[in-house]
């Protein structure tokens, strides 16, 4: 029997990660907004996680999935964020709307700091 154990243990630690991993896809694609430009840093996260990625300077983006994801969120500034269904899709072509709401008001705050000093040095 300790023959036996020694070898089944290491063969159990060795295959553990295998036993316990989660199969993983690769979904990829790109976002642009309505004219057609391609949107830089946009966010691309599986919902209900704070796994993601963000487009590269081309629109372009790469996230590795669990086959048990069903939707993902694209959002960006001052664009209305979107729910994606993942389905059998694995290549996205996503097309952002900007987001329609209006600020009521705009507050500017300005704080500056000036230092006195002697200018007549400066002239001959």
């Amino acid at each position: 029997m300790k023959d036996i154990f020694g070898p089944l243990l290491l063969l159990l630690l060795l295959f553990s990660d295998a036993l316990f991993a989660q199969e993983k896809t690769s979904i990829s694609g790109t976002v642009r907004d309505t004219s057609g430009e391609s949107l830089i840093g946009v966010s691309i996260i599986i919902e209900g996680t704070s796994i993601g990625t963000v487009t590269d300077i081309d629109g372009k983006f790469e996230l590795k999935i669990p086959d048990t994801t069903d939707h993902v969120l694209v959002s960006y500034v001052g664009y209305q964020t979107q729910r994606i269904s993942i389905g059998n899709t694995r290549i996205f072509n996503i097309v952002m709307e900007a987001e329609t709401q209006l600020l009521d008001e705009l507050v500017v705050v300005g704080y500056a700091k000036e230092s006195q000093f002697d200018r007549s040095r400066f002239f001959c």
